[in-house]
């Protein structure tokens, strides 16, 4: 079996002296990742959360469903308090405003930083193109 997987020689990086900001579930899960040991997460503190989604529309249906949540337990929480991001806008910003959008429960949102895609009109397209063919096929009287 050792023939089949030799053993590499790994470089050892030291990693970055991160300071905690508080005991949040976040800064104890990085300093777990970055120590390479076990945590022990208090189960009372759902400021970090995982979810498990079958596709981008679900994802977003899982968050919306959360900030409803959050709203609803904290009054002071204002949807100018939160930023949503994610690497990908151009994959979920159809699928934001879709749950957003057609949502009972309105909540305030703007999707920023999607590629602007080239949008063809083809009608007009087809319209200047017809306007020169018949510009240049049809003899001309002077």
């Amino acid at each position: 079996m050792a023939e089949m997987f030799p053993i590499q020689k790994a470089e050892i990086i030291e990693s970055p002296n991160i300071k905690s900001v508080g005991e949040t579930m976040l800064a104890k899960l990085q300093q777990s990742i970055l120590a390479n040991h076990n945590v022990t997460f208090d189960t009372t503190d759902d400021s970090l959360q995982v979810n498990s989604c079958f596709t981008p529309a679900r994802e977003v249906e899982c968050l919306y469903n959360y900030l409803l949540n959050s709203f609803e337990l904290d009054r002071s929480l204002k949807p100018s308090d939160v930023l949503v991001i994610t690497p990908d806008i151009d994959t979920y910003a159809p699928f934001i405003r879709a749950v957003f959008q057609d949502a009972p429960a309105k909540i305030p949102f703007r999707v920023s930083g999607e590629k602007r895609k080239m949008k063809i009109r083809w009608h007009r397209l087809w319209n200047s193109s017809w306007i020169f063919m018949r510009m240049t096929l049809q003899p001309k009287k002077w």
